[in-house]
């Protein structure tokens, strides 16, 4: 059965709760058996202002006033004992992280503030910018390694760019600096293919001009060595000038014409078997053995070769190994050639030619670079036919 309570006995809670505020109203509740809800709906329905809020007497008053300056007189004894580095001739960033550190320990921000003399807004934004520059720095770090450390500012600003950062070249290398963050750096590129002998070569048909309009236009090709456990593993690559793309490549344990000839014929048949581009290479015997050179006038295509001695003719060969041996070579130990041939798959097929961007595209990948050629003649038929 419910109890009921009589208006006096309602009053008299009411009285008795009003005049003794400093004790919680759940042990009131309790001394006079009855729910603290109950009691709580008894004080709001009498008050004025619909609130159950108990008002204090004014020597109530007094001991919560004492008990709040002593409170913070001892954060303010705590805070001058913490901040004395910094009170004389601590910078104001100093001083906000002093503050910054007494918070999570329970102090007061608006007190530390005082204390230190600087003002409570102050601290607010350097936490704000705080916390936005390790979100920067943060990025930027993964953006880093999903290169796996191998690129440096003038690349890693268009990734920072495409996250919505406007930040330049600059900022970046600073901040990769304050990271202790470098890129992967190569050594010298050692030549490789033999330049000696009674061959017949080419013309240097090519004569440095690297910028070319379309697809399959130039192709440039060069050798170079990978050191395994096994022995070496050489690499030949054909590389197409117009978006840097690697059209083929192939490797294999001796450094001989087969290997040329294969690395061609894989390009051949990856694009399409396209007719009449010149193809750039040095004066090695390999390049001038009469099999390349009958497989070059079987598919329509015209051979140039770099001057003897001269790098600088096939420069973007020589820059494309340059950068391989940086980023997964010289700092790796293959076991089998296997292992280093599945390294090179991934750094030339799924890296290099889709994710690593170039400074040649307007920093865009290779093959980027080459589907917004595609796009762009797509409209342009479309809107001839128009």
């Amino acid at each position: 059965m419910a109890k009921r309570f009589s208006q006096e006995f309602k009053q008299q809670a009411i009285d008795y709760a009003l005049a003794n505020s400093h004790e919680p109203l759940a042990t009131i509740a309790g001394k006079l058996g009855v729910g603290y809800s109950t009691l709580d709906k008894w004080i709001r329905t009498a008050s004025t202002e619909g609130s159950s809020k108990r008002a204090l007497s004014p020597e109530q008053q007094e001991i919560l006033t004492l008990r709040k300056e002593i409170k913070q007189l001892k954060e303010a004894n705590d805070i001058f004992k913490k901040g004395t580095c910094v009170l004389s001739h601590g910078s104001s960033q100093e001083k906000y992280t002093v503050i910054h550190e007494m918070k999570t320990n329970g102090i007061t921000v608006s007190i530390a503030c005082q204390c230190l003399a600087v003002s409570p807004s102050g601290y607010y934004a350097w936490r704000k910018r705080k916390h936005t520059l390790r979100q920067n720095y943060d990025d930027l770090k993964a953006v880093y390694w999903q290169h796996h450390a191998r690129l440096g500012a003038p690349s890693l600003v268009h990734d920072m760019h495409d996250l919505g950062y406007s930040m330049s070249e600059r900022t970046v290398g600073r901040m990769l600096s304050k990271l202790r963050l470098r890129s992967k750096i190569a050594r010298k590129y050692k030549h490789t293919t033999d330049s000696n002998h009674r061959l017949p070569t080419a013309p240097n048909l090519l004569n440095r001009q690297f910028a070319v309009s379309k697809p399959n236009k130039v192709w440039t090709t060069d050798i170079t060595y990978i050191r395994t456990k096994e022995g070496w593993l050489y690499l030949c690559v054909m590389l197409d000038l117009f978006s840097r793309r690697i059209v083929g490549w192939q490797t294999s344990t001796r450094i001989d014409r087969q290997l040329v000839c294969d690395a061609f014929n894989y390009a051949l048949a990856r694009q399409g078997y396209p007719k009449g581009m010149m193809v750039h290479s040095d004066q090695g015997s390999q390049y001038c053995s009469r099999d390349f050179r009958a497989l070059l006038l079987t598919n329509d295509a015209v051979q140039s070769m770099s001057r003897r001695g001269n790098c600088w003719d096939n420069a973007v060969m020589e820059s494309f190994f340059h950068t391989l041996k940086g980023h997964v070579v010289h700092d790796s130990v293959f076991s089998t050639r296997k292992e280093a041939n599945s390294v090179l798959f991934e750094y030339i097929e799924i890296y290099y030619n889709r994710i690593r961007r170039h400074s040649a595209n307007g920093w865009l990948s290779p093959e980027a670079f080459e589907q917004n050629y595609l796009k762009s003649l797509e409209g342009s038929n479309l809107h001839n036919s128009v």
